[in-house]
């Protein structure tokens, strides 16, 4: 398969799960929402960072993905119900999908994640809501190994969710959530703030479960900057599970793991 994407976006770090009353819903993509998920990224792909792509994808690129990810993996959508409640309506606010790490078949059991939200909707729990439903259905496909790769720059030093006071709970965390307060050690003293990236999707991820395994350092190149990739890994199984064929999603009743 194609690689996709590799990228988690500069989601929101409010962990939640989706509420009725928040008004919006989660669902499996459609090739129909190509334009609207299309119009967003291009955000990503011409102001930021958090992605390496310089050329901006058009609807017909986003088809193409979405129908490519869809016959075996989910790919999810959270959308926010038109006034008269038609589908055709509906605002898609953003959506988070798994591809395969390889093709080969001992990585049949691990995929890696790529989610991107309107930037002017973060703050909501979406971000969060959609990897809950995400990872109910991979584990119910038998997924052991969910992978994030995430764009950071070369001064932040993680030390914020990698230190053993971080493991510990011991930071003292600042106000918006994210970065310890200066002083903790971490290192935050040091940071320079990039205008093309921001420093929640690692923080996010680690909130979710996710842990740091690996850095690649300076693989990428982009708005005059190197930029370094952060991998982080979440096992969706017990170590002692037994390994099961992986079902697709065709199998599933996937509108049950949506609710």
């Amino acid at each position: 398969m194609t690689n996709v994407s590799q990228h988690s976006n500069d989601i929101d770090d409010t962990v939640a799960t989706a509420d009725p009353a928040a008004g919006w819903r989660i669902r499996l993509a459609t090739a129909a929402d190509a334009a609207q998920i299309a119009g967003f990224y291009r955000y990503y792909v011409e102001h930021t960072s958090i992605n390496f792509e310089y050329e901006v994808p058009d609807a017909a690129e986003f088809r193409r993905r979405i129908g490519e990810i869809l016959p075996d993996l989910p790919w999810l959508v959270a959308v926010e119900p038109a006034p008269d409640g038609s589908e055709d309506g509906e605002r898609i606010l953003g959506y988070l999908f798994a591809e395969p790490v390889s093709p080969r078949g001992a990585y049949a059991w691990s995929v890696k994640s790529s989610i991107y939200l309107d930037p002017q909707v973060r703050g909501r729990g979406i971000g969060s809501a959609l990897y809950a439903r995400l990872e109910s259905i991979l584990t119910a496909q038998h997924y052991v190994n969910l992978y994030a790769i995430i764009t950071v720059t070369a001064d932040d030093d993680l030390a914020d969710i990698t230190s053993p006071d971080a493991a510990a709970g011991r930071l003292v965390w600042g106000a918006d959530g994210l970065a310890p307060q200066a002083g903790t050690g971490d290192g935050s003293q040091d940071y320079r703030p990039d205008p093309h990236l921001p420093r929640t999707s690692p923080r996010f991820h680690h909130k979710l479960g996710f842990s740091v395994i690996g850095r690649e350092v300076g693989s990428g190149y982009k708005f005059g900057t190197w930029y370094d990739k952060l991998l982080m890994q979440k096992k969706l199984t017990a170590p002692d599970a037994p390994v099961e064929p992986i079902l697709p999603l065709s199998a599933l009743d996937a509108a049950a793991y949506l609710n």
